[in-house]
């Protein structure tokens, strides 16, 4: 591919129509990825034990800090940068495999440091192994950059798809073929690879040798403050996971973790492609600032109105969904699971407020908020420690209602956007996520156990969408996400 067509972004007059295609098609996937994760959920969990999964989440958490430093924030600095060479994403290539090969390299003296913690001799080997994933994400990162820039979501969509279809029916086997946690690690190493030579082939883009190339040090500037600031946000959301493990073992991990991955599980498949679309349409009008402030507030108000109201139903039939989806043997997850569940509520409203800082290239305000953040984090997970998984739950929830304004004030200053739009941007997602609150709490209890936990998620659901769809064809259709859509689509283009 010429050297032009590598790095050209949609101009003005292409960016509205790319945005709209973008998310089409990253719903659309993430549609099916979802059912695929949440059947890859349903089987594990009935093939594996809680001890299987707390093992595992010991090495995940240390495993996915060495991750972090691996990328250094370089895909964002290709993305977000409103200019740059082939040359210049050629010599990021050659950081990010120098910096995966010596991460991977790494994780064998770190097993034995992991193992040491937790009083686990499994571990040095799972450690091992969670090393070995770290070179196909490494040689993948510029390949999904220059899709991005190029708004070409499409392939990114699919090629998650069938990455994780790979990975899941990999998965499974290996459960079902008596090889325990192992499953658990064999399910990202072969997405991993399956992701790494879809992104190589739709880029088609073979980078040439490692070279000097200038003015390079803005780019990992930038990338260090990124990856900086992930690698903080890492530790402060994954020493619950640690603290726990290290003071109550395996299980009561175990059922932290589930309980929080599948309360993650369908928020994971709106936000991450979501803010994937959104970061670089928002780049390119940086230098527009009302026409930034309308396309973020757009953002916001439509990915609001998804998650809060899918929220306020998870928390309610928390209890049913960990016994439809995982089995009798979780049951004890969905008191965590439930106010894990509170915390999310807030942070779907603070979570893209990464996506604002990064798209007007504050990578340094957002490190600094980390610095901040993240230790009061995890004093807050130590606080509740002593109570078990639930206290630290808990404590994470009561944490998060504190610091949510002071997370908007500051990544609202000095920015086109206010602490107000950002509030009344939510407002209508708010509203709809009360009202499905209390059609769930209803249904829950006539219901009142005469029927299934499946029969009595699959009846609130069919309610609550229901509701969301009267709210937002009725008082709420001037926020309706597909009439935003609509609207983007329709919008004049700039000339």
């Amino acid at each position: 591919m010429p050297d032009a067509d590598l790095v050209t972004a949609p101009d003005a007059s292409q960016l509205r129509r790319a945005s709209v295609r973008g998310a089409i098609a990253t719903f659309s996937a993430q549609v099916v990825q979802f059912v695929v994760s949440l059947t890859t959920t349903a089987v594990l969990a009935r093939l594996l034990t809680p001890a299987d999964f707390g093992l595992v989440a010991m090495v995940a958490a240390v495993a996915g800090v060495v991750t972090l430093v691996g990328d250094l924030g370089l895909s964002q600095a290709t993305v977000q940068r409103e200019d740059i060479t082939a040359a210049q994403v050629t010599a990021l290539f050659w950081v990010n495999a120098g910096v995966g090969v010596a991460v991977a390299l790494a994780m064998v003296p770190t097993a034995f440091g992991v193992a040491a913690v937790y009083k686990e001799p499994k571990l040095v080997a799972l450690a091992m192994a969670y090393g070995l994933l770290f070179l196909p994400a490494a040689l993948s990162v510029q390949h999904r950059a220059l899709l991005q820039r190029r708004m070409d979501f499409r392939s990114i969509a699919w090629i998650g798809v069938a990455s994780n279809l790979g990975g899941a029916a990999a998965a499974i086997l290996a459960a079902r073929a008596g090889l325990g946690y192992w499953a658990l690690v064999i399910l990202p190493g072969t997405t991993g690879v399956l992701t790494m030579v879809g992104m190589w082939w739709r880029a088609r883009w073979i980078p040439s040798g490692p070279r000097r190339t200038p003015h390079m040090a803005e780019l990992l500037s930038f990338g260090g403050y990124v990856s900086g600031f992930n690698l903080l946000n890492y530790v402060g959301r994954n020493g619950d996971n640690v603290l726990i493990g290290a003071r109550w073992g395996a299980k009561e991990l175990g059922f932290y973790s589930k309980a929080y991955s599948l309360l993650l599980l369908p928020l994971q498949q709106i936000n991450h492609p979501v803010s994937a679309v959104a970061l670089p349409a928002l780049a390119r009008v940086q230098g527009q600032p009302d026409r930034f402030r309308r396309a973020y507030l757009r953002y916001m108000s439509a990915l609001s109105s998804v998650t809060l109201p899918g929220i306020a139903f998870m928390i309610v039939f928390a209890p049913e969904i960990c016994l439809a989806v995982l089995g009798p043997q979780w049951v004890a997850a969905a008191g965590i699971f439930r106010l894990l569940g509170v915390a999310s509520l807030l942070q779907a409203v603070t979570n893209p407020l990464g996506t604002l800082m990064l798209s007007l290239g504050r990578a340094r305000r957002m490190f600094g908020w980390a610095l901040i953040n993240n230790p009061l984090t995890v004093l807050a997970f130590w606080l509740g420690l002593a109570h078990g998984a639930r206290g630290v739950a808990l404590a994470y929830a009561i944490y998060t209602v504190g610091i949510t304004l002071p997370l908007l004030v500051y990544a609202c200053r000095g920015s086109p956007v206010t602490v107000l739009d950002i509030l009344g941007s939510v407002t209508p997602g708010a509203s709809v996520a009360a009202i499905v609150c209390l059609v769930s709490m209803g249904i829950r209890a006539w219901a009142g156990g005469g029927l299934s936990a499946l029969a009595t998620v699959i009846m609130g659901c069919a309610a609550a969408a229901v509701v969301w769809l009267l709210s937002y064809t009725t008082a709420f259709s001037a926020h309706n996400p597909l009439s935003l859509l609509r609207e983007l689509r329709m919008e004049p283009r700039a000339s």
